[in-house]
């Protein structure tokens, strides 16, 4: 007869073995980043007449996560465990805006370093509270953006309130929700160098 202990470990590694057989039929999670968008840049010679540089970006910690994540209800986030962000978001959006903004403003906007650039230069910080698909389907980005001169003066700055339709059908598509997302940032791009030209 067979003992109870015997009967218990057999049991136990017939767990772990079915365990680890279905993570192994498990598919990967899919990954999105965010990039440039092809914007029409300021013609001749660069619009400011100072250097741009860009402090890495300030997400709101509930964002700062690998999960794509939505709004369920008034207080009710829902991770998506299957579409997950291939970087950090605010690395990813740090690099889209720089790039997006030196279309923008005809200037080499670079991320921030440990040395300051020589000469003239403005400080971009943006702070984002929202980046996420909202409970009406819609992509948001909120927070606040300034511009402050080598004497941590603000020239430049305002309030973010921008809303992008997601182009999608009734069943959630995550690669249009990452698209809208883009387009935010995009727009956000776009006001903050409409608020570095009336800089003089």
């Amino acid at each position: 007869m067979t003992d109870r202990p015997s009967l218990c470990r057999a049991a136990l590694a017939a767990a772990v073995l079915a365990s680890l057989a279905g993570c192994g039929t498990a598919p990967p999670p899919r990954l999105y980043t965010l990039i440039p968008i092809d914007l029409p840049g300021p013609p001749g010679p660069p619009a400011l007449p100072m250097a741009v540089t860009i402090v890495p970006v300030h997400l709101a910690e509930y964002l700062d996560r690998d999960e794509i994540t939505r709004w369920v209800g008034p207080n009710e986030l829902q991770r998506d465990d299957d579409h997950h962000w291939a970087e950090r978001l605010p690395v990813a959006m740090t690099r889209a805006l720089a790039a997006d903004l030196s279309i923008l403003t005809g200037r080499d906007v670079r991320v921030l370093a440990e040395q300051p650039r020589p000469g003239p230069s403005l400080l971009i910080t943006l702070d984002v509270q929202r980046f996420e698909i909202a409970q009406d389907g819609s992509a948001v980005l909120a927070g606040r953006w300034s511009a402050l001169d080598a004497n941590a003066v603000e020239r430049a700055g305002g309030a973010l309130a921008i809303h992008q339709p997601v182009a999608t059908t009734a069943r959630p598509d995550v690669a249009a929700e990452v698209a809208a997302l883009n387009h935010c940032l995009a727009d956000t791009a776009a006001s903050i160098a409409q608020g570095l030209a009336a800089i003089r």
